[in-house]
């Protein structure tokens, strides 16, 4: 271990040393940066130094893995340290850093009514920017239908809001890459700690977005899709509907449309779970020519029908699909239950409202009957994104701090459960000294807990007293290798003298 820290050493100050350069391209910012982030996670998020790992090369790690998404391999090669090494002080790091959320997320300043920025004055009371964006990621095998998206690749959703100034105002990432933009903006609204947009343009002191808002502030809680761009374009189709010539205008009317009867229903749902069974879902979706087979389907079981693949199995098969969706949606509400006998929901009106707010789509679903609902589950359930994994900075931040504290009690109860069951175990042997049998089996217990305890005893203190020696090994090994990089130095300076001897310039080095 020794051997290594004057690696570790040259290793950290060609990073944060010696240039700015040098810095930001392995860390993505300067030096002047990097020392203000470890003063706060120090100051403000409670990151301390550790025996042999100080403050900033916990963070060089930190930082190197991000910025150029290194695996913990290549770190511990760079860092010349353990792979646990990494991986723990990576976590501390992180927590340190969620704690600093208060001071990296910023309230935005919206544009006022009177601005005169050239580039800004056209967008009175704007806020700022959202975006979602995509997250790479490694899942499970049964995971990767509900994480793949419109591009195929298998990731996350992540929902950056921003300010004019590009300063961070929210942040909530987990969600599946397979979820459309407005069920993410729409969660993010509802969370106890959520986005907070107030529902005026323009606001002196109501804007808060970290969950205590002001009772006397108005805040957007619903989002629904807008209708304007899709009554523009139907009024455009059909002003620009092109007339045959001498006959009129050509028939408009929507020949697609048909109600579908409880039979077909059924059939085309067990035809659908038979195609799932054959192979023909796939990720997020099936494959191609799967529609060919359930119009064959029908048609077989209902000769002379007139349902066709396209448009009527597959808008039937797209309303199937959003309908569990909120039916799924619901059952991970609070006060929300499933009545098996009626396939119908069951719930109160306060968590009804709630509902509704989160999903307007399933305002008229409360009173009606879903006798598919499981068959439903079959089919689109493996591809169908549920948000477990999707937390905001302060839940993320609440969740990290209520493992630690539920590991620390783990760990008590782990060491009183060790010395209650080594008292009782002493009890027991005395307690049973009358038989020849239980004695013999009580002192090889007895013989075996103190060997073993005598064992662990020498063990600790035996690494307590390796870990001291190895730390003063280190300290001595660390200001050693320092004098001697400033003694040849020296030594360079006092070679180029002239009028000294070479035990002259070695005795003033």
């Amino acid at each position: 271990m020794a051997d290594r820290i004057p690696d570790q050493v040259s290793h950290m100050r060609r990073i944060v040393e010696y240039s700015d350069t040098s810095c930001v391209n392995n860390l993505r910012m300067n030096r002047n940066a990097f020392g203000r982030l470890c003063y706060l996670l120090e100051h403000v998020g409670g990151l301390i130094d550790s025996r042999h790992v100080n403050i900033p090369e916990k963070v060089c790690m930190f930082l190197s893995t991000l910025a150029h998404h290194k695996k913990n391999c290549i770190v511990k090669h760079d860092f010349i340290r353990s792979g646990h090494t990494v991986s723990k002080y990576f976590h501390a790091v992180l927590v340190a850093l969620l704690k600093l959320y208060p001071l990296i997320l910023v309230i935005p300043d919206p544009v006022q009514a009177d601005s005169t920025d050239s580039r800004w004055k056209w967008f009175k009371g704007c806020l700022g920017a959202l975006d979602g964006s995509y997250i790479n990621v490694r899942v499970r095998d049964t995971e990767k239908p509900r994480d793949r998206n419109r591009k195929g690749e298998v990731s996350i959703n992540l929902l950056g809001v921003v300010d004019r100034f590009c300063k961070f105002v929210y942040i909530l990432p987990g969600w599946e890459g397979s979820v459309g933009d407005a069920r993410v903006l729409r969660d993010a609204i509802n969370r106890p700690h959520g986005f907070k947009v107030p529902s005026d343009q323009l606001f002196p002191d109501g804007y808060v977005n970290n969950g205590d808002a002001d009772d006397n502030v108005d805040f957007i809680d619903t989002v629904e899709s807008s209708t304007e761009w899709s009554n523009c374009y139907k009024k455009m189709e059909s002003s620009s509907s092109h007339t045959s010539k001498g006959k009129g205008p050509m028939n408009t009317c929507d020949q697609s449309r048909r109600s579908w009867t409880r039979p077909e229903e059924e059939v085309l749902l067990t035809a659908l779970k038979e195609i799932v069974a054959a192979g023909w879902k796939s990720d997020n979706g099936f494959r191609t020519g799967y529609l060919r087979e359930l119009e064959q389907a029908m048609i077989k079981t209902f000769p002379g029908t007139n349902l066709r693949a396209q448009p009527h199995i597959n808008s039937k098969i797209h309303t199937w699909k959003k309908q569990y969706g909120s039916l799924f949606m619901m059952m991970d509400k609070s006060r929300v239950g499933w009545n098996e006998t009626t396939g119908m929901i069951e719930t109160t009106g306060e968590a009804w409202e709630r509902v509704v707010r989160n999903d307007p789509s399933a305002r008229l679903m409360r009173y009606k009957s879903w006798p598919f609902y499981r068959e439903w589950c079959d089919v689109f359930g493996k591809d169908r994104a549920t948000g477990e994994g999707a937390e905001d900075i302060a839940e993320a931040l609440g969740g990290l701090m209520n493992d630690e504290n539920q590991e620390g009690d783990l760990m008590g109860e782990e060491a009183n459960q060790q010395e209650n069951a080594g008292e009782t175990e002493t009890t027991s042997v005395n307690e049973n000294a009358g038989s020849s049998s239980s004695k013999k089996m009580g002192k090889r217990k007895r013989n075996c807990v103190d060997y073993q305890g005598t064992v662990v005893d020498l063990l600790g203190a035996f690494v307590e007293n390796t870990k001291d020696k190895l730390g003063d090994i280190a300290c001595s090994l660390s200001l050693e290798y320092d004098i001697s990089l400033k003694q040849g130095k020296v030594f360079k300076i006092v070679e180029n003298m002239e009028g000294l001897n070479e035990d002259e310039k070695l005795i003033a080095s």
